[in-house]
């Protein structure tokens, strides 16, 4: 038996040997030799530089970028009444904020929270610049509200936020008395049942204010049964108007055509009320005598 015999049958039969055919054991150098070649090791080296040029540059992004990201400046839009110097004051920045990291939803909270400001959006403008777009409330009526400062004038919209003091009646806005506050601050909202009045008054203001300006106050009157109802005092004739909680244009033209006829029919001092509640007109003179 030759020597390659040998070998070939002592593979075969010794069972505690390994089962290694000549042909994976070429395989296994092969892939051994490949592993080895310097293609592997310029690949290997190749991914190394590009992990240390990524470290490399988000550190030099952590040491330079937040001073280069700082908020520079803040641009204010929207507000016409309200001084940029209060909005900004509201926003509370500290000077430090970044405009990648800063927190937008809590600026735009607190500046909800102005009761000046009826909407607001807060928004990034890159790179460096916040941009705050404001909706102030607009005025329907001026309130007459007794404060420890005495009886103050002060704002409300068409959604009932009593949301500003007013200096003086700001012209052409109508004067509502008649409504109670327990320490009142701005922000503090109407009644739910008096929105009909304030609709009203917006829809005059658009269509007719000229109607308004004709008279100098309007007084809020509860009923004991909860229904409410308006006083409306003339500015030209001292004889007071009782009416319904809604005005519109109709009936104000009617109150001031039926106001020129009886100034012309008596003395306005003999009128006591006239009343548009119905649809008769009733007037009752001081002497107790209906009209």
């Amino acid at each position: 038996m030759s020597d390659y015999a040998a070998r070939m049958s002592t593979m075969k039969t010794n069972p505690k040997q390994g089962k290694i055919s000549p042909r994976n054991q070429d395989s296994g150098l092969r892939k051994a030799s490949r592993d080895r070649s310097p293609g592997y090791f310029v690949r290997t080296l190749r991914a190394v530089l590009v992990l240390a040029i990524l470290g490399g540059a988000g550190y030099a992004a952590w040491i330079y970028l937040p001073p280069a990201l700082r908020i520079t400046q803040v641009q204010v839009t929207g507000n016409v009444t309200i001084p940029e110097a209060d909005i900004l004051a509201v926003a509370a920045l500290g000077g430090n904020e970044n405009i990648v990291t800063v927190d937008i939803p809590a600026i735009q909270r607190r500046l909800a929270a102005e009761p000046r400001i009826e909407r607001v959006r807060v928004s990034r403008v890159l790179p460096t610049t916040l941009a705050v777009m404001v909706t102030e409330r607009k005025p329907v009526a001026c309130l007459l509200v007794q404060t420890d400062r005495g009886l103050r004038p002060v704002l409300v919209d068409a959604l009932g936020v009593v949301y500003a003091y007013a200096d003086e009646s700001p012209a052409g806005l109508p004067v509502v008395s008649g409504v109670q506050f327990e320490n009142f601050m701005p922000g503090q909202r109407l009644p739910a049942e008096l929105l009909p009045v304030l609709a009203g008054l917006k829809n005059l203001e658009t269509t007719a204010p000229a109607l308004i300006s004709a008279f100098s106050e309007i007084r809020i009157v509860r009923l004991a049964a909860g229904d409410i109802e308006l006083l409306l005092y003339p500015v030209h004739v001292p004889i007071p108007v009782r009416t319904q909680a809604v005005l519109d244009e109709k009936t104000l033209r009617s109150v001031i055509l039926v106001l020129d006829i009886l100034k012309d029919r008596h003395s306005a001092g003999t009128i006591e009320e006239v009343d548009f509640r119905t649809g008769t007109v009733v007037y009752r003179t001081k002497e107790g005598q209906p009209g």
